[in-house]
């Protein structure tokens, strides 16, 4: 006898069912040539799945709330003996003191467009603010006089679609530069942006807060870009600022305590991330301007970089030449754990290993031991 489930689900009823279950052809056949409409059914299908708590009463919300609230506080009185260790392993490097992280933004900023935004008695000013209609979004702020928070949400959306215009009078009005707008300059590679933004406060070294937690700082995301990359370090940004490896950030990731309590995961004030980055695109004006700012070699393992990344061999042979005469050194051991096992590999050593030959015999040349 075939095998037949003992507890079974009782069919949806089409008509009643979310627009995501069920396929209905005149319907999905007439949403086809209307992009709008089709961005309003995603929309409700994101709203619909966010609204897991939407049986509970305001109070019970409320109580939830406050439940998770005062759990993200435990956990961040838990890591903070954590927190304050990895402060202390830098303390003997003399650091310059890094400024605080930039504040969170709206969750109503992840990728909808101004006509879906809620509440919808501040639609029309976020879609001014969207579509850079710099006179109507001040005549609303002088008739309607909307809060702080919505201004913040008008100024994501200008930056959005890089309307500076919008997005300089906001700022003289009570908005305030957070996560987003920088994570736009980032996406857009606008230097105009980070102009703007370094204008009202802005600094290089600020960890930048995504939805998911931390996104670590400008370089580590702008290495491809030597304008923008020269204009960050000129403006202070440290070379050798980076993230700790995700499963420590989860701490803070995880438990609410970046999300509510709006306490980032702390940054790597010993990383050679925006090197390597450089390094695996063999960008040699980028690895060059890291260097002349302070980048530290020995935060990172360049040459292993260079030989594991890059396949062509005149390419790997620029980015060798300019780090051997930056500095590296060619018997830097790369440390990897396989199997609880640490093994511990030089240049010479990987070159072989990849059977990259001519690497391995352009080392040997430039004073590598076998």
């Amino acid at each position: 006898m075939a095998y037949r489930p003992r507890y079974r689900f009782r069919p949806l009823d089409p008509a009643n069912a979310p627009p995501y279950m069920f396929f209905d052809s005149k319907r999905d056949d007439s949403v086809d040539h209307d992009p709008y409409q089709k961005e309003k059914i995603r929309n409700d299908i994101r709203v619909l799945k966010r609204r897991t708590l939407s049986y509970l009463t305001d109070t019970e919300a409320q109580e939830i709330n406050e439940a998770r609230f005062r759990q993200a506080q435990r956990a961040a009185f838990r890591i903070l003996p954590w927190e304050r260790e990895i402060e202390n392993s830098f303390a003997g490097l003399q650091l310059v003191p890094l400024p605080p992280a930039l504040p969170t933004y709206s969750i109503e900023l992840r990728g909808i467009r101004g006509h879906l935004y809620k509440p919808s008695s501040l639609q029309p000013f976020i879609v001014y603010c969207e579509t850079g209609e710099l006179e109507m979004a001040r005549h609303f702020i002088e008739q309607e006089g909307p809060e702080a928070s919505a201004l913040d949400d008008g100024l994501g959306f200008a930056a959005r679609n890089k309307h500076l215009h919008i997005m300089q009078y906001l700022l003289q009005n009570g908005a305030r530069l957070h996560s987003y707008v920088v994570q736009m300059a980032i996406f857009h590679r606008s230097i105009e942006l980070f102009q703007l933004c370094v204008m009202h406060g802005y600094h290089p070294n600020q960890h930048i807060w995504n939805i998911n937690g931390s996104q670590g700082v400008a370089l580590l995301s702008c290495y491809d870009n030597p304008q923008i990359t020269q204009f960050l370090l000129n403006h202070g940004a440290d070379p050798n600022i980076g993230r700790f490896d995700p499963r420590v950030e989860a701490a803070w990731t995880q438990s609410d305590v970046t999300l509510l309590l709006g306490k980032m995961p702390p940054l790597d004030r010993t990383s050679g991330d925006a090197l390597t980055k450089a390094i695996a695109v063999g960008n040699l004006t980028v690895i060059g301007m890291l260097l002349d700012h302070g980048a530290r070699l020995e935060f990172a393992s360049p040459l292993h970089t260079a030989l594991r990344k890059l396949k062509k061999w005149e390419e790997t042979k620029q980015v060798l030449e300019l780090l051997l005469l930056r500095g590296a050194n060619i018997e830097q051991c790369e440390e990897e754990l396989v199997d609880a096992v640490v093994y511990a590999t030089k240049p010479l050593a990987l070159a072989i290993k990849l059977e990259r030959w001519e690497a391995a015999e352009y080392l040997l040349k430039k004073g590598a031991q076998p």
